[in-house]
């Protein structure tokens, strides 16, 4: 779900920014979310390890908040859409998780070995 996350907010290109908005990095996070994982600055937005595991723990936060609601494929439509909105989920998230990450999720996950666990 992460590599989905990724690729779908920045083409996994950690020099990615959004132009209309403070979203940028790895895992587009704003202003707000970048220094709630200790992003402050540009050196650090813009350094793939930071911003790979800030994503990492933001899924993290996202995939516990989801799983007190939703299961299944919607636990995972949810995740992205905590990522992308926030709690307020009043930005369109749910629809892009539909229509642009879940899809990638689908390749990714059928290619990668049936052992692994999410």
């Amino acid at each position: 779900m992460i590599l989905a996350i990724c690729h779908v907010e920045s083409g996994f290109n950690p020099d990615a920014a959004a132009g209309t908005t403070s979203a940028a990095g790895l895992g587009q996070f704003v202003d707000g979310t970048a220094k709630s994982y200790g992003i402050v600055n540009d050196t650090q937005r813009f350094n793939a390890e930071i911003g790979a595991d800030a994503l990492i723990r933001h899924y993290l936060e996202n995939k516990n908040m989801s799983s007190k609601r939703y299961s299944g494929r919607e636990l995972y439509e949810m995740i992205y859409a905590y990522h992308h909105d926030g709690p307020g989920l009043a930005y369109g998230g749910r629809e892009i998780s539909r229509s642009e990450v879940m899809p990638k999720y689908d390749v990714y996950m059928r290619n990668i070995d049936d052992e692994v666990v999410d």
